[in-house]
């Protein structure tokens, strides 16, 4: 279906971290937990599918790690995840049978799914308008 991606469990820890760490839910320490090196340590996952357990470890201890122990637990398998609320023209235009020049068009004239710009330049569509306006048609 066009609303599931598949991703794999290490891409969706790592984007976790990310975001833990920037609204503050994760403190990136600022030393190595193995060799107490003062540094911008990594976020390490031992299991994946566990993109919060992190141990924090520099760059050296990081390598050294992966390179005696291979990746971490259900690093390649795959999960299906449901996208976010949006969809991209091109997504829409796949999903309708319909040329992204049409659903321009479309916009400018008032018709079709409710769209939103997000910034200057990204034209989106919501996934429940698209879903309610397929269903209305």
């Amino acid at each position: 279906m066009l609303f599931n991606r598949t991703k794999d469990y290490r891409r969706i820890a790592i984007g976790k971290v990310y975001d833990a760490v920037k609204n503050g839910v994760l403190i990136r320490p600022s030393c190595c937990d193995r060799c107490r090196k003062e540094c911008k340590p990594d976020g390490h996952h031992k299991d994946y599918s566990k993109p919060l357990d992190v141990d924090w470890l520099c760059r050296s201890c990081h390598k050294l790690w992966h390179g005696n122990n291979g990746d971490g637990l259900n690093a390649n398998e795959l999960v299906e995840t449901v996208e976010a609320e949006w969809m991209t023209p091109s997504d829409l235009s796949k999903l309708i049978c319909m040329a992204p020049s049409t659903l321009s068009r479309w916009r400018s004239e008032g018709y079709g799914p409710e769209w939103k710009r997000l910034g200057m330049k990204f034209v989106r569509y919501n996934v429940a308008d698209v879903r309610r306006w397929i269903d209305a048609q």
